[in-house]
């Protein structure tokens, strides 16, 4: 009963482990793409890094670019800038404000505007206007009065602007304030207009790519303002891109380039290198798998015919092994062999055990007649003696 109990264990085990393992196939198969995908992973992060250090510098390029464009037009400015302040510090043109001769100042207004190209109208200001004004050309905005102040609470030119823009009174604005007797003192203004044709003409002269250039102003609460631009204004759409401020003015530069075809991190030579690498992978596990699966069934059937012949007890024949696995195998079986008997191990288990392991004989024994002895409490030992004799 028990041993019919441990037969049907073995039994289990037995039909658990080939239920739970795994064929050669599947895990050549298992290699291949475990092999693939390592050699994916590895693939992408070795390119990752110069890609990225590639697009890196590519940034800074355009960045390098744009700035220098912004450098170019920052010195146009302060060309302007300059001489609108220097003329501002013309003792000439305190005198002027001091006396408040308004023939003399407006003589000295067109006197200064023929020194610059491009220039629209010269003020000169005794103070700083209090409302915008209509009438005159260019009009004096909201815009204009807020640079004067500022140039007056500052003491310098403050940063270029463009006023009024997308009307026919659009105009590049510099103001500078004129200094008294003290530097903290200030007499009156000089604005200093110019035209707006002036800024593509510069974009123009700071870059001559094929790429797409475009100024534009940055207005508190509001979108930019587009200034002026140059170049494929289809570039935005579809290449690399940089903003950088124009120093002195409220300005930006936005340049766009073309894509220098930087590969990207599944380009075509990444696509081939992996399709050549996942080839020989499945090239050399293929072969190893096939010599694997046939030095696997070669020695199985040797190890079968020698199983057979050693049940059959004959020892003529040599079975030759090529796996270190089957030839430890065959020197197991040897041993188990040739090993003297062993004793039965006793069953561990006291549940199993029952009458038939103890092999009693259950076949009565003939009664012999006078032969029955009671068994009675005796008080001494010669009571048990006659008894036996009678």
């Amino acid at each position: 009963m028990a041993r019919a109990r441990r037969s049907r264990s073995r039994k289990k085990r037995g039909a658990a482990a080939k239920e739970g393992g795994i064929g050669l196939q599947a895990s050549g198969l298992i290699a291949i793409l475990t092999f693939i995908a390592i050699l994916a992973v590895a693939m992408f992060l070795a390119q990752l890094r110069p890609l990225l250090k590639l697009q890196e510098m590519g940034e800074i390029a355009i960045e390098a670019q744009d700035r220098e464009i912004a450098n170019r037009l920052a010195l146009e400015v302060a060309r302007y800038a300059q001489a609108v302040r220097a003329m501002a510090e013309d003792p000439r043109t305190r005198q002027l404000i001091i006396r408040r001769d308004a023939v003399a100042m407006a003589q000295r207004e067109r006197e200064l505007r023929r020194l610059f190209p491009w220039v629209w109208r010269v003020r000169i200001l005794t103070d700083i206007v209090r409302a915008p004004d209509d009438s005159t050309e260019p009009h004096i905005s909201f815009a204009c009065i807020d640079m004067m102040k500022e140039a007056v609470r500052n003491g310098q030119v403050p940063p270029v602007e463009a006023h009024v823009m997308g009307t026919p009174q659009q105009h590049v604005d510099i103001v500078a304030p004129v200094p008294g007797s003290t530097k903290d003192r200030f007499v009156g203004l000089l604005q200093v207009t110019l035209k707006t044709d002036l800024l593509r003409q510069w974009l123009k002269n700071a870059y001559d790519g094929d790429g797409y250039v475009s100024l534009i102003q940055q207005v508190k609460d509001r979108s930019d303002l587009m200034l002026a631009e140059t170049g494929d204004a289809a570039r935005p759409a579809i290449s690399l891109s940089a903003r950088v401020p124009v120093p002195g003015t409220r300005w930006m530069v936005n340049l766009w380039l073309p894509d220098t075809g930087n590969p990207g991190l599944f380009n075509t030579a990444f696509l081939l290198a992996f399709a050549v690498a996942a080839l020989m992978i499945f090239l050399v596990i293929l072969l190893l798998w096939r010599s694997m699966s046939r030095a696997i069934f070669n020695d199985a059937m040797a190890f079968a015919q020698m199983v057979v012949s050693e049940v059959r007890g004959d020892k003529t024949h040599q079975y030759h092994l090529n796996m270190k696995e089957f030839k430890q195998a065959a020197r197991q079986l040897d041993n188990i062999i040739h090993a003297p008997a062993m004793v039965r191990e006793h069953d561990d288990d006291r549940a199993a055990l029952s009458l038939n392991d103890l092999n009693i004989d259950e076949t009565p024994a003939t009664e012999q007649p006078g032969e029955d002895i009671a068994v009675e409490e005796l008080e001494d030992s010669g009571a048990y003696q006659r008894a036996a004799a009678a």
